[in-house]
């Protein structure tokens, strides 16, 4: 058997788990590959048509792989509404697997994404925010759903932090980003997201703190979020009308976009 490896000229995929599009490698037999970033274990096509799988499936029904191989290749030609039917019918017989039922939800999210691109290219704008508005909708409810079921996960907790802020239920994000921020790769864009919350809901004196704490938490690696807090807190700064604090967080600002 070929080991999986990770390599630019890998195949295309994305984890339901974390969210991230990757490339892959995958092992042969059986076309699978854990995801290097979160270890779920993702299926990869097999280099057979569409036709040929489903000739496999009408063979045997029961066998999740052959179902999982379909929809990978309608994702990777980017026919999420074909893959969206072909993960619906593996869930129905896979006993209400948890596993397919992520993927299957997953490319419901990704099927709404392109239809909200379609909508855009056609200038259809009232058309695009009911489908922005379908689509922050079940964001919430799955990531809600995946938090519950994974209380310790603090990826869950900030994910679904970031659609209760998208949604403007701020009282519940900022629980969510409270918990979350104990993860040290977050800790940053959690005190950031924290400081945007309580601006929001107008408790400046724990919003600049935030914002403070984000400025010194975020990596300087991370610099699109570090130029996001020093702005922010200068902003604050200026409707506190501490136009020194202001102009010390700008000029940091202005260092930053320079690359000193």
């Amino acid at each position: 058997m070929k080991p999986s490896s990770r390599t630019p000229e890998g195949q295309p995929n994305h984890c339901p788990v974390c969210g991230k599009d990757l490339k892959i490698e995958p092992s042969r037999p059986p076309g699978d590959a854990p995801c290097p970033h979160c270890g779920h274990l993702l299926w990869f096509q097999a280099g057979r048509t569409a036709e040929e799988i489903q000739q496999r499936i009408n063979r045997e029904p029961k066998e999740l792989t052959n179902y999982f191989e379909l929809a990978q290749l309608h994702l990777n030609n980017e026919d999420y509404k074909a893959a969206e039917e072909v993960y619906s019918k593996a869930y129905d017989i896979s006993d209400d697997d948890e596993e397919v039922r992520w993927m299957r939800e997953d490319v419901e999210l990704r099927s709404l994404r392109q239809e909200i691109v379609l909508a855009e290219k056609d200038g259809d704008s009232e058309l695009r925010d009911e489908l922005m508005n379908q689509l922050k909708a079940k964001e919430l409810a799955v990531i809600k759903k995946r938090a519950e079921l994974y209380p310790s996960n603090l990826l869950f907790k900030y994910d679904l932090g970031l659609r209760y802020q998208m949604n403007s239920q701020y009282n519940e994000a900022i629980n969510e980003f409270q918990q979350a921020q104990n993860d040290p790769r977050r800790r940053g864009a959690c005190m950031l997201a924290l400081g945007q919350c309580f601006e929001e809901i107008r408790k400046n004196g724990l919003a600049l703190l935030y914002y403070k704490s984000a400025i010194e938490e975020i990596p300087d690696r991370d610099v699109e979020n570090k130029k996001q807090a020093l702005y922010l807190t200068a902003q604050l700064y200026i409707n506190l009308k501490d136009h020194e604090a202001a102009e010390e967080c700008l000029d940091r600002l202005a260092q930053l976009r320079e690359g000193f």
